[in-house]
């Protein structure tokens, strides 16, 4: 639900889950249409068209 954040907000909002995945160990599922900033953020990124899995990929190796 960030598509409703400001950009601000938004740097939060992912702080905080990366706080809960590093001492927690959480796993978290996103979806989003900001390709650089999920890249940022989590370690794998999945791409999908019309519920079709297209693409899974470490974030350091997804293309952009």
């Amino acid at each position: 639900m960030s598509f409703m954040l400001d950009a601000i907000a938004r740097q939060e909002l992912y702080h905080l889950l990366l706080e809960e995945k590093e001492e927690m160990g959480r796993t978290f599922v996103m979806s989003t249409h900001i390709i650089e900033e999920a890249k940022d953020v989590f370690d794998e990124v999945i791409f999908m068209k019309q519920g079709k899995l297209l693409l899974k990929e470490k974030t350091e190796e997804a293309p952009n």
